[in-house]
């Protein structure tokens, strides 16, 4: 391993609480408008304790700008990740870190930040 860091990837909750409605200057109130869906639905999104499965995720790259993919995609990362270091430990966290660091470099580029 280049590094011992262990990263978890970044759930797609964390990318709109940190960085998606800052940056679009939205409440988790707007958002649930926008949206169309529950307030709850979007905590429990924004909190990372529900995926944003595939409806939400055509939700949020209409809202965005972006697309479902990368919001599906970010989900995915992260289950295999997860079931990877169940399976088969920590010879592969790195894979999973390059992995992560990889996909964070595409959302950079996607929304115009520096990688």
């Amino acid at each position: 391993m280049l590094n011992n860091r262990k990263r978890r990837p970044t759930h797609p909750g964390e990318v709109l609480r940190e960085d998606v409605l800052p940056a679009a200057g939205l409440t988790q109130d707007k958002l649930t408008r926008l949206l169309g869906v529950s307030r709850r639905t979007i905590s429990e999104i924004l909190h990372e304790r529900r995926p944003a499965m595939t409806d939400m995720a055509h939700r949020l790259a209409r809202a965005f700008g972006t697309s479902p993919e990368m919001w599906l995609g970010l989900l995915a990362i992260r289950s295999i990740c997860a079931v990877v270091a169940q399976i088969a430990g920590a010879e592969f966290s790195y894979w999973c870190d390059s992995l992560a660091r990889s996909i964070g470099e595409r959302m950079n580029s996607i929304r115009g930040l520096p990688e």
